[in-house]
C-alpha cells in the first residue's frame, strides 16, 4: 500500500514554516527522504513527503528554534519519527502520558512522561520538547489542507 504524500508547501504550510527551509534541508541533506517519500523527477514534478517526513521537519523546526543545529536537530527527530520502540510504533505517540523527545549531550530519548522515570539520566542539561503538541498541531493543519 503506498502512503500519502503532501507537496513541500503543504507541509511547510502545516508547520508554519518557508517552503525554502524544507527545500535547504533537502539540499544540503539535513533532512532525507525515506522510501515512504516520493522524490522529485524533475521539472514539474513534485517532492512527495510522508506524514513521517512532514513530522521529522517540524520536530527539527522547534529544535532549531531553541538553537540547536539543524543536522543535530534532524537527527533527534529522526528518532521519533523512523525508529520505533517495543510500545511505540515510529512517529507514533505513547498510548497513555506524554510523549517527549528529550536530548542531552550525548543521548537521544523518547520518553513517556506518564511512566518513565529515565528523563533524570540526562541530568544536568537536556533539551525536553512535548512531541504530543506538535503531531496535533501539524496533523490538525494537515487535516484542514485536504
Amino acid at each position: 500500500m503506498k502512503s500519502v504524500t503532501v507537496p513541500i508547501g503543504t507541509a511547510a504550510k502545516a508547520i508554519g514554516i518557508s517552503p525554502k527551509v524544507i527545500r535547504r534541508w533537502l539540499d544540503h541533506r539535513t533532512i532525507e527522504l525515506r522510501r515512504n517519500d516520493v522524490r522529485s523527477r524533475g521539472t514539474g514534478s513534485y517532492c512527495g513527503l510522508s506524514r513521517n517526513r512532514v513530522m521529522q521537519v517540524a520536530i527539527t523546526h522547534h529544535l532549531t528554534e531553541l538553537g540547536l543545529p539543524p543536522k543535530r536537530a534532524a537527527q533527534a527527530a529522526f528518532e521519533f519519527t523512523d525508529v520505533g520502540e517495543r510500545d511505540r510504533e515510529p512517529c507514533a505517540l505513547h498510548d497513555f502520558g506524554r510523549t517527549v523527545l528529550v536530548l542531552g549531550p550525548e543521548r537521544i530519548r523518547i520518553a513517556n512522561t506518564g511512566f518513565d522515570v529515565g528523563i533524570a539520566d540526562f541530568v544536568p542539561a537536556a533539551v525536553i520538547l512535548d512531541l504530543n503538541t506538535i503531531v496535533a498541531s501539524v496533523d490538525a493543519n494537515l487535516q484542514e489542507t485536504s
